[in-house]
């Protein structure tokens, strides 16, 4: 019997190791916004680039700077003009390790070039304020179409809601938002942002399915995908589903040296291996189909996996108990 819990515990501390590697280790949670802190590293490059949105010298005069080739076709004015856009998909590229500087600089007055439409503000503050509204407003391409309002289910014409407000109006701010949500990490204040506007198009509603699977149903959808990811960052959600075969081994060894045997260990040990194979399936999936309608759905698989397997531990600890029961049978009966 010796061997067999030798087996057991280097089974156990085997997979115990087991965690997927790569930048898209789903076991990560993001930081909460209150917890985000930038390497010295990183801080020094995102304080570059934000330099490097200046378009020219001097405060910013809110008068439109047209695009190269328009006004001025000059290789100085389109170098200047291109590094700012440069500068601008660097930072983005950060998502939320920058957006601590970022707030630094909302009231940033120099020079830039408009991020948005010629009518908004092109300082080096606005360009800060549109890395950050485009990465949290999180809505798919394929959502709406360009203009100012679209018809609502009453048939009459309504303003777009960001066309009309935006999520951190009642907040008072951009600023003033992030700070009232820094418990919560980057998807979910996607996800906040994303019902915001949901529920803006629901207010105006759909004269038609046309204008409900453009309108409406691509937030639905892009919702419940962050949703997911955000669920699948929460180690507790990953240790309920797919590894409590690791406690169950140590209950199940505590229970075996008790009944003197290791009954029911091959129940185990399958279902510690149907649960990491649900992991690698997840995983696997999820990559594969990023972007993808289907990808939503790739929990069901492996959910249906982790199931089984836990009907597999009950089954380990049963066959255990039921063979000590009968062994203390068996004895009073030849008496």
């Amino acid at each position: 019997m010796q061997h067999r819990f030798v087996l057991l515990i280097l089974f156990a501390a085997c997979c115990g190791c087991f965690q997927p590697t790569s930048s898209e280790n789903r076991f990560v949670r993001r930081a909460k916004y209150v917890d985000i802190k930038p390497t010295a590293e990183q801080e020094n490059e995102i304080r570059t680039l934000i330099d490097e949105l200046v378009f020219v010298h001097g405060n910013a005069t809110n008068e439109p700077v047209i695009s190269p080739g328009i006004v001025n076709d000059s290789a100085e004015y389109r170098e200047r003009f291109e590094k700012c856009l440069a500068a601008f998909d660097a930072i983005t590229e950060y998502q939320e390790v920058a957006f601590p500087l970022l707030v630094a600089h909302l009231d940033d007055k120099r020079h830039s070039i408009n991020f948005a439409n010629h009518y908004e503000g092109n300082s080096v503050g606005d360009a800060c304020y549109w890395i950050m509204h485009y990465q949290l407003r999180d809505h798919p391409d394929n959502y709406s179409a360009y203009g100012y309002s679209r018809l609502g289910r009453d048939g009459k014409d309504h303003p777009k809601p960001y066309w009309s407000g935006t999520p951190f109006d009642d907040a008072g701010g951009l600023r003033e938002w992030i700070l009232a949500n820094k418990e919560l990490n980057y998807t979910e204040m996607q996800i906040k942002c994303l019902e915001w506007l949901l529920a803006g198009e629901k207010k105006i509603g759909a004269p038609d399915s046309k204008s409900y699977a453009l309108n409406i149903r691509p937030l639905e959808i892009r919702l419940l995908r962050r949703r997911i990811e955000n669920a699948a960052h929460e180690p507790m959600t990953w240790t309920l589903l797919f590894f409590n075969w690791l406690p169950a081994a140590v209950v199940f060894a505590g229970l075996a040296f008790w009944t003197r045997n290791t009954k029911g260990l091959i129940f185990l040990i399958a279902a510690a291996v149907l649960q990491m194979l649900a992991v690698a399936l997840y995983q696997f999936d999820w990559k594969r189909l990023e972007g993808q309608p289907d990808q939503l759905y790739v929990w069901i698989v492996p959910l249906g996996m982790a199931v089984l397997s836990v009907v597999l531990i009950v089954f380990a600890f049963g066959r255990n108990l039921l063979t000590r029961s009968a062994r203390e049978i068996i004895p009073e009966r030849e008496g």
